[in-house]
């Protein structure tokens, strides 16, 4: 499959780069899926993360991925068959995960561009993308990738924690990521995530949605 770089990309009203690499995908269940990183390269769990399930997916959905713009200008010659790849440029390069809300904006604008031409059956949002559930009504049904319960971690590292303040500092944000965590699971149709603790504590942070993790 012939590789096109960031520079080669198709631009759209929304300022992403929109990259076709098959055609449309006709009678085939259509897939939308949002990243907050590239997935390719692979130079992180997360990326591999995605680049996996992705190429598990597009065997049997036509897939369209929304993602930050890769910095690499390099080719990627492990990414899978996609319906389409929109490329997000990003205020800093590439996303991050804790990055302000209103830094998100280009991406939102990206998926509510390709909502507008409809025609999807699910969407798949990984973890630093939840707040298009929140915010987008047209969303179709939703699949959270969390990956990992950041709540779990957290937990984990209070125990460690030995100044009060600090330790006070990690309860605020634990706190705020079990309130983000409890929304999304509600919010979403489904959660998934890498292993059984952390599946745990997603259905003890929302038990009445724990039919869902």
């Amino acid at each position: 499959m012939s590789q096109a770089g960031p520079g080669q990309a198709e631009r759209r009203g929304s300022g992403a780069g929109s990259r076709r690499i098959r055609g449309e995908t006709g009678g085939e269940r259509r897939l939308l899926a949002v990243s907050a990183f590239p997935p390719w390269p692979t130079t992180n769990g997360y990326s591999l993360r995605v680049a996996n399930l992705v190429a598990g997916l597009v065997d049997t959905w036509g897939v369209t991925l929304v993602s930050p713009a890769v910095v690499d200008p390099g080719g990627w010659p492990d990414a899978p068959e996609l319906a389409r790849w929109i490329q997000v440029p990003m205020a800093d390069g590439v996303g991050r995960l804790a990055q302000p809300r209103e830094e998100w904006a280009p991406l939102r604008a990206a998926v509510e561009g390709v909502l507008r031409e409809g025609g999807f059956d699910a969407s798949l949002l990984w973890g630093g993308t939840e707040f298009l559930a929140f915010d987008l009504p047209d969303l179709p049904p939703a699949v959270w990738e969390r990956i990992d319960s950041l709540t779990l971690q957290k937990f984990r590292v209070l125990g460690k924690v030995q100044s009060p303040v600090s330790w006070l500092r990690e309860l605020r944000s634990t706190f705020t990521l079990a309130l983000l965590e409890r929304r999304t699971v509600g919010a979403t149709c489904a959660t998934t995530v890498v292993g059984e603790e952390d599946a745990a504590m997603l259905r003890r942070l929302a038990p009445r949605c724990a039919d869902r993790v």
